[in-house]
């Protein structure tokens, strides 16, 4: 994910105003729009670029969720995720 990320806002063929918009900020608010989850105009690069990068963090989801033994239906509750981080945590810091 990092690397096709950084690839996007970096792009060594584009220059100028077309790489001052490609921002971590602009990119995620298109993956929000992406998502349903917000309403506002995006910039056309973040836009085209939302779908993948929607890809690129439901794999790393998955493969979290795989790797602390998790169900990836806690994905579907924030509140659980950060339930279970907590715990995490508090485990490792032997509490």
């Amino acid at each position: 994910m990092h690397a096709e990320r950084d690839a996007w806002l970096n792009p060594s063929a584009l220059s100028g105003k077309a790489l001052q918009d490609r921002t971590l900020t602009n990119l995620y608010n298109a993956l929000n729009v992406w998502r349903g989850k917000e309403a506002m105009k995006v910039k056309a690069a973040a836009g085209d670029f939302a779908p993948r990068l929607d890809e690129l963090h439901t794999a790393l989801d998955q493969a979290v969720c795989a790797a602390y033994g998790w169900p990836e239906s806690v994905l579907e509750d924030d509140e659980e995720i950060l339930r279970r981080v907590l715990a995490l945590n508090l485990e490792r810091a032997g509490e």
